[in-house]
């Protein structure tokens, strides 16, 4: 039994020296934090100060009793992932710059997962590549920032368009598009 632990804890800790820390960018309280291991053997998952021992193709379910973000590092193989009104927001890897279709009715969280301020920059393009809406901000240390899209630039017309994010530090960025009172996915593409 002493052996067995020994190697659960070495495969575990260099599961645990790949991760990466991500963010999950939207939790509300009662809907879970969702991991799952993609591959065929053990893996690590680190929330908070609790290491997560997955088995092969686990999936595990987390309560959640905050709103707001989550850092978490997990390696490669692992999925991470929140459902807020049936709506998924998988955990990403912050940058600099990210892209995304926008309208009025998409619902954007910006988080800031480090102590320092930020500013962020959206600027949304038409069809032609003409200038349709625009912002400047600063974000505060670890904030989150929930907006309808509509109501951070209200010149913003009706449409769907271009939006491209970009801050002065690695920031979160995600969406949800409003339709027929539904919420929808909207692809957040990240730049490396």
């Amino acid at each position: 039994m002493k052996n067995l632990i020994l190697i659960l804890l070495v495969l575990a800790t260099s599961a645990a020296a790949e991760a990466a820390e991500v963010v999950l960018p939207h939790l509300v309280p009662g809907s879970p934090v969702y991991l799952r291991n993609d591959s065929e053997g053990l893996s690590t998952a680190t929330v908070g100060e609790t290491v997560y021992l997955l088995l092969p193709h686990e999936l595990l379910a987390l309560p959640v009793s905050v709103s707001g973000h989550l850092s978490i590092n997990v390696p490669s193989n692992v999925s991470a992932w929140t459902v807020v009104e049936d709506v998924p927001f998988p955990a990403v890897q912050p940058s600099v710059r990210f892209t995304l279709n926008i309208s009025r009715l998409t619902g954007l969280v910006f988080v800031n997962p480090t102590p320092e301020e930020v500013d962020v920059t959206v600027m949304v393009y038409g069809k032609n590549g003409n200038l349709v809406g625009y912002f400047p901000g600063r974000f505060l240390g670890n904030g989150h920032f929930p907006v309808y899209a509509g109501n951070l630039m209200p010149e913003l017309p009706e449409g769907e368009y271009v939006g491209v994010v970009s801050s002065s530090s690695p920031i979160v960025v995600a969406a949800a598009r409003l339709h027929n009172n539904t919420f929808h996915s909207v692809v957040v593409s990240r730049e490396k």
